[in-house]
């Protein structure tokens, strides 16, 4: 790249964290204060061309570009009255108790400097207007704040530059630097006011990495990007999705079973033989709105995602981290002592509801599990850990049953399951891999290359790996209030040579119970605060990103008390 976009420009100096996001990461998000500052900007660019106004020529959106600086970008105004040139730029807030900002300053004076490179004219001052405040401010183009924009130019292509050779390594390069600790220099946040508000706060996670790092109190608040989801289930067989307007329609025969509006969607999960038009798969790939896949009988397929993130340098590191045996071993151990621990919890929480010698014995042997899986120092090791671990948790998983219910349980089967206890768990794994296929996309990571899953053609290994520290509380927790409530009776069941299946009508009361599970808060064992599981999917996701590009020394799994 020959040239800094002038905008970045102006990113670097407020932030430097957030220009290495949105910058070098490619990461883009649009909250409520971008959305107003693109508005504005839109307001003005609509008037771009030249004209005369109060006696000034005024020209508007004007493109400049250094290749001293190596700076390019848009003006908003630039302004001309009695041969003297005057750069204008708008922006949406207030300005500071000091005067102009900092950042916007800097970036005013880069677009004046490029200005007098151009068209070989001196421009001393110029103009910032802030909307909030309703007054423009002028700003003198002194030596030390040219100095100033110099500087940050310099450091901002030097940030460049220490990313650059992750990507630009020859093939042999890369292949023997794949074991290499070495990650992205990402600058430290910031962790001030100008966190307040920002875009990329769902990204950076500034409050907790400054508690990992020991730097401040456990943060107050979650700050995943995953909002409170509308997930639309469609599990009527022969039904067809289609789009009308601005709307989603679900129908079969001609008959309309639901119309919503896709704004209001999160997801959507199709399941079984279900058709969908041309016209609503692009617009939901637009609007960025997952789409996922089971078999009629409730198998994962596959999901239509948007695009894949930019971040680039994240997969990278990942694989690298695949080839790092160290790296390996460590997120190994923590999936599977994060799995095996909160099996633990919930067997624990059953003993203290209704003792039993058989439940005490197998909270001992997950706790011995646990501490097994610690000590593991190869992967086959640790499968074998989890193995009897896993044994030891399905042992008494009848046990958290309720009596009179109906439902047996003697083992854990899977293709087919033999019961229906059995199918049940298999369509609850189904949906919580859906949601973490969905989250580890959002991140950008690969969710192919895992670290205790190892590769396998058409599996999602990440997905296994970070859903395991979830299977016990949200997908077991979902089968054992289903029966114990008594939401389902064995009638709600089909058998599809020998294996068992949950029925249409009765998946709807799965889905919703599935649901109600996600939105559940829990307090996130390291941070503190409350969240529900929904949220926690792309917050451990993000947390293992943070350790993969090196930013944090270890993961931080989920484990509940």
């Amino acid at each position: 790249m020959d040239f800094l976009p002038l905008s970045y420009l102006n990113t670097f100096v407020f932030c430097p964290r957030r220009f290495y996001y949105e910058f070098i990461e490619g990461e883009m998000r649009i909250n409520e204060h971008v959305a107003e500052g693109q508005i504005r900007h839109e307001r003005v660019d609509a008037q771009m061309g030249e004209r005369c106004e109060d006696g000034k020529r005024v020209r508007r959106r004007v493109y400049v570009a250094s290749g001293e600086l190596k700076l390019a970008g848009y003006l908003d105004v630039v302004e001309e009255e009695d041969g003297q040139i005057v750069p204008v730029e708008y922006k949406k807030g207030k300005v500071g108790r000091a005067g102009p900002w900092p950042n916007d300053q800097v970036q005013l004076c880069a677009g004046a400097m490029m200005l007098e490179e151009n068209w070989q004219v001196r421009v001393p001052f110029g103009y910032l207007y802030y909307a909030g405040s309703q007054h423009r401010y002028r700003v003198d183009f002194t030596d030390e704040l040219r100095q100033q924009v110099k500087d940050a130019i310099q450091r901002a292509w030097e940030l460049v530059h220490r990313c650059a050779p992750l990507f630009e390594r020859e093939t042999a390069e890369m292949t023997a630097s794949f074991a290499d600790p070495g990650g992205p220099p990402v600058p430290e946040p910031v962790h001030d006011a100008r966190c307040n508000g920002c875009s990329v706060v769902t990204i950076c996670l500034h409050d907790e990495i400054a508690f990992l790092k020991g730097k401040d109190k456990p943060p107050v608040r979650p700050q995943p990007s995953l909002g409170a989801e509308n997930v639309l289930y469609v599990n009527e067989q022969g039904a067809y999705l289609g789009k009308t307007g601005g709307r989603i329609r679900v129908e079969k025969d001609g008959r309309v079973f639901r119309e919503i509006p896709i704004q209001q969607l999160d997801a959507v999960i199709i399941c079984g033989n279900i058709e969908m038009s041309t016209p609503l798969e692009r617009y939901l790939l637009r609007e960025g709105i997952p789409v996922h896949f089971l078999s009629a009988l409730g198998r994962y397929e596959g999901s239509l995602l948007p695009p894949l993130s930019k971040n680039g340098l994240l997969r990278l590191c990942q694989y690298r981290a695949f080839a790092d045996v160290g790296k390996t071993m460590h997120l190994a151990r923590s999936f599977v002592m994060a799995k095996l621990t909160n099996m633990r919890a919930l067997v624990l929480r059953r003993a203290r509801q209704s003792p039993h010698e058989r439940l005490s014995e197998a909270a001992m042997r997950l706790r011995r599990a646990v501490e097994a899986a610690a000590k593991a120092k190869t992967l086959a090791e640790l499968l074998g850990v989890e193995g009897w671990g896993s044994e030891a948790y399905f042992s008494v998983f009848a046990l958290q049953l309720r009596e009179g219910m109906g439902f047996d349980f003697q083992k854990r089967t899977r293709r087919p399951p033999t019961d229906p206890v059995n199918a049940l768990l298999s369509l609850a794994y189904s949906l919580l891999c859906a949601d973490v296929v969905a989250a580890i996309h959002t991140v950008g990571l690969d969710p192919f290359i895992g670290f205790y899953h190892r590769p396998k053609y058409a599996r999602p290994c990440l997905a296994l790996d970070l859903m395991e520290e979830f299977r016990p509380v949200v997908a077991d927790s979902v089968v054992i209030t289903l029966i114990n409530n008594g939401m389902l009776k064995l009638s709600d069941f089909e058998v599809v040579r020998g294996a068992y299946y949950l029925r249409e009508r009765a998946r709807e009361v799965f889905y919703a119970v599935y649901e109600r599970r996600k939105s559940e808060t829990i307090t996130h064992p390291t941070f503190k605060y409350r969240i529900p599981y929904r949220r926690a999917f792309e917050l451990q996701a993000r947390i293992l990103g943070k350790y993969l590009i090196g930013e944090l020394d270890q993961y931080y799994p989920l484990v509940v008390r």
